[in-house]
């Protein structure tokens, strides 16, 4: 849901400016991904308003926190009396991107509430409540079933290899997938998945310079130019995580639509300096078995 475009039937504290707040509340959202078969959130709810505060000391009401994963449909609600929450979920249970909710819910009919921070316009007026109805939003976040940004690096991860229906002409990309999808004609698609190249050991590194980097510079240029085309793509999330968490990246080059080659060389870790590397390796090789 949409909470800050919802119209409620009652004041909702963090909804427009239903309720109005002398110091902001607020909530935050840990991940430790250091168990096998499950991952430990931690939801740190920050709540500054006394009467909703009141409620919850009062158990009638709860912190909530709303976790969905659209991708595997998974759909929960966490509550408690504590502002702080400790919630595993099942790494079977989530792929790709893990969307959070905050909130503050109503746990028991409240006949006649009212809050002193609302605006003029709820000021005079009192609200039945039921259980489960939300009294705050305090806003919402996101993080990824895998680790981090380093565990996605593999170019497998946000970018996959398709035969085309050309049958020669050089490749094309495509941004409309979950990945960013590169299209070899028919007959390069052969050659790419000749057993010859998969078994080579020098073929990932000739690779990313010829066809990786230039299709991953492709795609940060064109999310630079128009994120909310892309942002809902696993590759553009993956993209946008790595640049905040990249001290050798940042938002600010993501942000710079000529620095996307300077982007994807990073991401890549230095294609063109790996592919000279292992050009020198074949010949070093040939040479061995000339001698």
């Amino acid at each position: 849901m949409q909470f800050q475009e919802f119209s409620f039937p009652h004041p909702v504290l963090g909804v427009r400016d239903d309720i109005l707040e002398n110091q902001e509340s607020s909530a935050a959202l840990k991940v430790d991904f250091n168990y096998k078969k499950h991952i430990e959130t931690k939801f740190l709810f920050n709540l500054k308003n006394q009467e909703i505060r009141q409620l919850i000391n009062k158990k009638s009401a709860v912190f909530a926190v709303e976790i969905d994963c659209k991708k595997t449909f998974l759909r929960t609600c966490v509550t408690s009396t504590k502002p702080k929450i400790i919630h595993l979920l099942k790494k079977s249970d989530v792929k790709d991107k893990v969307e959070v909710n905050f909130l503050v819910l109503a746990n028991q009919t409240i006949n006649d509430y009212k809050n002193p921070q609302a605006h003029p316009d709820y000021r005079n007026s009192s609200f039945f409540l039921e259980r489960g109805d939300v009294l705050a939003y305090l806003g919402k976040n996101e993080f990824f079933a895998e680790k981090n940004w380093r565990e996605l690096k593999a170019v497998e991860s946000f970018m996959e290899v398709q035969k085309g229906d050309h049958e020669e002409g050089g490749f094309y990309v495509d941004l409309n997938y979950r990945k960013i999808v590169i299209k070899l004609s028919k007959k390069e698609f052969e050659l790419y998945r000749s057993n010859r190249l998969l078994n080579y050991k020098h073929f990932e590194n000739l690779f990313h310079s010829a066809i990786a980097l230039p299709s991953l510079a492709y795609a940060i240029n064109a999310l630079s130019r128009d994120r909310s085309n892309y942002e809902d793509k696993i590759w553009a999330q993956v993209l946008i995580k790595r640049a905040k968490e990249d001290d050798n990246i940042g938002m600010d080059m993501l942000n710079e639509p000529e620095k996307a080659l300077n982007m994807a060389q990073i991401i890549l870790e230095e294609p063109a300096c790996r592919s000279f590397q292992s050009m020198h390796k074949i010949i070093d090789e040939r040479e061995e078995l000339d001698r």
